[in-house]
């Protein structure tokens, strides 16, 4: 869907309930806290919908095995932590919404840099690279030699399975000739990460992020939360293909596409008609089911401020059916126009 048209509501939506979960577990008040860790939106008024027909906000969740979620927030324009109606809701703490195996990467992630904090409680405890991806370099350093717990997502060309050699294994598919090694500082606080390249007939010198580009500081949190996630985790990741050329935004789909056939659960909010493309390849050629792959287009007509969800579908030889105007068609408009 196009810019602003309400995808990253529902990212939202789920975070907002995983932040209040840990809020009220460390602050005690029970309700929808707006501002925290995770996100930030505001106070009431920033949330509720400018044609809402009533004053709530509502949630409606339903998990697995018809387990359920609903609850009502009593609504202020003015304030950042909603009450709710009822005191009493019951919450699966065994879902991964709500447990540590979870990530989530926001479309703006930690920029190339000399160093990367550290944190202990956030990458040992909790396992979690941070929103931007900023405790990445400290969690490759604290698990690079882990082995990769789900078979699926082993990039056969590389024997080792542990964590730093398949990433970058896979790093290779993307920018082949590339490595890369990351080392912690505990006197200074401070993670650094190394890119190295290969030449005709060695490796050459260490190079910091901040000399060789975005891409690989973009993908690295990516990469690491996908190979380091475990079977039933879910994986909430904005525009996963930021700063990545299309071969391998191609092949980051087709890692997703991987992930998801191992019982790795993402929501990908994506622009990439590539990224979609290696999922695709990943049905065709791989044996992705097709029943773990769903497409939700976001459109809305001109002057309304509804949104309206579609859903494309897709078969197991990755042909997508029922395609709304809009939905990777920018490609062929613009031929259309150089060729008339």
């Amino acid at each position: 869907g196009i810019n602003g048209i309400g995808k990253s509501s529902v990212i939202q939506s789920l975070l907002l309930l995983r932040q209040s979960l840990t809020k009220v577990a460390t602050a005690g008040a029970f309700g929808i806290y707006l501002k925290g860790e995770l996100i930030d939106l505001g106070t009431g008024k920033d949330i509720l919908h400018s044609d809402a027909d009533e004053e709530i906000i509502k949630f409606n969740l339903e998990f697995d095995y018809n387990k359920k979620l609903n609850c009502t927030c009593k609504y202020d324009p003015d304030i950042n932590i909603l009450p709710l109606e009822e005191k009493n809701i019951q919450l699966d703490l065994s879902q991964s919404l709500f447990n540590n195996d979870f990530q989530y990467l926001g479309a703006q992630r930690a920029e190339p840099a000399f160093s990367y904090p550290m944190d202990s409680l956030k990458v040992d405890k909790l396992r979690t690279l941070g929103k931007q991806g900023e405790y990445t370099a400290h969690f490759i350093a604290q698990n690079k030699r882990r082995e990769i717990k789900i078979p699926e997502l082993l990039n056969k060309k590389e024997s080792s399975n542990d964590l730093l050699n398949q990433i970058i294994a896979w790093l290779n598919e993307i920018s082949p000739g590339v490595s890369l090694d990351s080392t912690t500082y505990p006197e200074l606080n401070l993670a650094k990460v190394s890119y190295s390249f290969s030449g005709q007939s060695s490796y050459s010198d260490d190079y910091s992020p901040v000399n060789v580009g975005f891409g690989y500081s973009y993908v690295l949190p990516v990469l690491t939360a996908i190979l380091s996630a475990e079977k039933n985790s879910l994986l909430i990741i904005e525009n996963p293909e930021s700063h990545l050329h299309p071969r391998g935004q191609a092949i980051l789909g087709l890692l997703i596409s991987y992930a998801a056939k191992s019982g790795i659960q993402l929501f990908i909010e994506t622009h990439s008609d590539h990224l979609i493309n290696g999922i695709r390849i990943g049905m065709k050629k791989h044996g992705v089911p097709k029943d773990k792959v769903k497409i939700f287009f976001f459109d809305r007509e001109d002057g309304d401020s509804n949104t309206e969800i579609l859903y494309p579908q897709i078969d197991q030889n990755g042909k997508i059916s029922n395609i709304p105007t809009g939905f990777l068609d920018e490609y062929s408009n613009q031929l259309d126009q150089l060729i008339s």
